[in-house]
């Protein structure tokens, strides 16, 4: 129980849960897995470029999904204000 409400917590809640690439603006997600075979299967779905992915949309984002750990890979906001702030700022800096 404890280690499905840690595996939540990374998946969902911790600030380091998702990252900014500063030198392209896009937001990354870490993949959360709980026993070392869905650790291997990821990272073969990795390697051989074989992800099982979502699309998902709710009220403010649009958010890509891995659908085996239920991890957020990508997170593209839906508010016209951060969007343009991010496209600014990033054309500025790159």
């Amino acid at each position: 129980m404890r280690f499905e409400r840690r595996a939540k917590v990374f998946r969902e809640v911790h600030p380091l849960a998702l990252q900014i690439i500063l030198s392209s603006g896009v937001l990354n997600g870490i993949l959360v897995v709980r026993s070392i075979d869905s650790c291997a299967k990821l990272v073969n779905a990795l390697i051989e470029n074989n992800l099982e992915l979502e699309i998902t949309e709710d009220d403010d984002n649009y958010k890509l999904i891995e659908k085996n750990t239920l991890s957020t890979i990508r997170v593209i906001s839906k508010h016209r204000l951060i969007a343009n702030s991010f496209k600014t700022f990033f054309k500025k800096h790159n």
